[in-house]
Order: structure tokens, then C-alpha cells, then sequence
């Protein structure tokens, strides 16, 4: 809602912000998700009347004033700290900012000084993590698929199996590059503006991505399930905040 509406439709109802920020850690308790939280206080307060109300909470004002520099996840993981870990100063610098321009009629809040992101955005660690998962357990899927149609334990089998599930890998790999890439491109401006441009878009994507799914179903085994499963299941849980 707050990346797809214009700024004037995104009023949030009076307490929204005090609600938001006493919000239990069952939702916000991990870093990303706390980044999350500061990406919604940023793009809600780009409507003037929400600037309006939060100007008078004491709890926000508090919230925007935070450091919000680079939370690690507690893992020893390298990728997972990264994937995972959190950073909201630039967000919480955009928030202070829109309560200065929207409130001109009371005291100006004090905006933290720029400083250059260390994580890559949201959107991109979303996109790492959500492929990280898929390949991962697309290729256990298709590592165990492969080992339990076998009749015997061997060196040789075990071999066979462990480059079926890297080809699996590879295969989804494939699949989900080309998922995101017709994502961003039904997000930019000339293909929902033009219905011409939108058309001949669209059937272009789907005769590519027909034509590599199928390539890629018959050429990596056990890619069928795991591919179908993540873009009905997983999407919908995991893959809800994008394009911010």
C-alpha cells in the first residue's frame, strides 16, 4: 500500500504510529524486520497529515531520533548476517526530514547527518534471501528425490546424487532470475502507461519464460515442485514488500 499509492492517500488513522512502534517483538524483534518497521515510517510520512499527527508523539519523535546504525544478525553465518541484519539511519533521516517539510509551524526536529549505507537496500536483501531459500531447498529436495530412487549406497551414487540437487540449484537459479527480471519490468512506467507497450511486453515474457521453464524442467530433474510451490506459497509470506 505505501509504495503503491500516492503520497495524499496514505493517511494512517489517529494512534497509528504509537501502535506501530508499541508493535510486539513477535513481528519486529529481528533487525531486518525493524528496518522494515523505520521503511514503513518513511514512506507513510510522505503524506502531510500523518506528519501532522506523528509530529505530537513524544514515542515517535523519540524513534526518528535513534541512531539506527547496522544491527548484525546473531549468527556466525556470513551470508545470513548479512541477509538478515538491519540498518535504518538513511529511513529514519527520510522521516525526520518529512516531519521538517510538512510541520513548518513548529519547532524543526533535528535530522541525523547523512551517511552512507553499509547493507545493501531491503528490497535487494529480500530478493538474496527469498533465492538463497529456493536454491537451498530446491537443491535438498532434488539431492533427496534422486538418493531415495537409488538401490544402493555407493561412492558413485552419492556423486549422482549431489550433482542432481547442483543442477537443480542451477536450474531454479535460472528460473528465479528470470521471475525478477519480469517483475521489475511490469513495475516501470512505460508498461503500465502504454496498453500497446504492455501487450507486446507480456507476450514476449511469456513466450520466454515458456520456452526456458520448459528447457529447464526437462533438463533438471525434480525443479517442477519446488518452482511451482515457491511462486504459490512462498511469494505470498515471504516476498510481500518489494519495489520500495
Amino acid at each position: 500500500v505505501a509504495c503503491g499509492l500516492p503520497a495524499e492517500q496514505r493517511q494512517v488513522p489517529e494512534g497509528w504510529f504509537d501502535r506501530l512502534l508499541q508493535t510486539n517483538d513477535m513481528y519486529f524483534g529481528e533487525p531486518m524486520m525493524e528496518e522494515y518497521r523505520a521503511t514503513m515510517f518513511a514512506r507513510f510520512l510522505a503524506n502531510p497529515d500523518n506528519c501532522r499527527q506523528a509530529r505530537g508523539s513524544e514515542m515517535v519523535l523519540a524513534y526518528l531520533g535513534q541512531g539506527g546504525e547496522k544491527q548484525d544478525y546473531d549468527t556466525f553465518w556470513p551470508i545470513k548476517k548479512l541477509l538478515y541484519g538491519g540498518e535504518m539511519h538513511d529511513l529514519l533521516r527520510i522521516g525526520s526530514r518529512f516531519l521538517n517539510l510538512h510541520c513548518k509551524d513548529q519547532p524543526p526536529v533535528e535530522v541525523q547527518p547523512e551517511a552512507k549505507r553499509v547493507l545493501p537496500s531491503l528490497e535487494a536483501r529480500l530478493d538474496l534471501r527469498n533465492t538463497q531459500q529456493i536454491l537451498m531447498w530446491g537443491g535438498y529436495y532434488a539431492f533427496f528425490r534422486a538418493y531415495v530412487s537409488e538401490k544402493q549406497l555407493t561412492l558413485a551414487v552419492l556423486e549422482r546424487t549431489v550433482w542432481t540437487g547442483l543442477r537443480a540449484s542451477r536450474g531454479l537459479a535460472m528460473l528465479e532470475a528470470l521471475y525478477h527480471l519480469e517483475e521489475h519490468v511490469i513495475q516501470m512506467e512505460w508498461y503500465y502507461h502504454s496498453e500497446m507497450a504492455m501487450l507486446q511486453a507480456s507476450a514476449a515474457m511469456t513466450a520466454v519464460h515458456s520456452v526456458v521453464a520448459a528447457w529447464v524442467f526437462a533438463t533438471h530433474r525434480f525443479t517442477v515442485l519446488p518452482f511451482v510451490t515457491t511462486r504459490l506459497m512462498k511469494d505470498t509470506a515471504y516476498d510481500a514488500f518489494r519495489f520500495t
